[in-house]
């Protein structure tokens, strides 16, 4: 949850797609996670996606198995307004995973959510 809300947080006209990307994975980092697809990618005009596997070699619950490499953030560019983003954040300790999201748009007056179901995760 924190990566999304800190990606909503930082969503602006004039940030850098590469920087969302950034702040989005930090929380993984601070909580020595990984993540198995990318914790954000644009939805419209272009497809980018941030980087996948981030943190994986440093699982040691993986230890032995064999893993994927990490895939790359796909590019970098200028956040405009009118841009719709699917926020995945997910985050994986060992073989477990958790992940929530939503579309989110940014607009010339800030970051509109469209929808917030899937950001509660309910523990039964």
């Amino acid at each position: 949850m924190d990566a999304y809300r800190r990606g909503v947080d930082y969503l602006h006209v004039g940030g850098t797609f590469a920087e969302l990307c950034a702040v989005m994975e930090q929380p993984l980092r601070e909580a020595g996670a990984w993540n198995m697809g990318p914790v954000v990618q644009t939805v419209s005009p272009v497809i980018y996606n941030g980087a996948t596997h981030v943190g994986l070699d440093l699982q040691p619950g993986l230890a032995g198995v064999p893993l994927p490499h990490t895939t790359p953030r796909d590019g970098d560019f200028v956040i405009e307004p009118g841009i719709a983003f699917a926020f995945e954040p997910n985050a994986c300790l060992d073989r477990s995973r958790v992940s929530i999201g939503g579309t989110v748009i940014v607009t010339d007056h800030g970051v509109e959510e469209l929808n917030s179901l899937c950001l509660r995760v309910n523990v039964v």
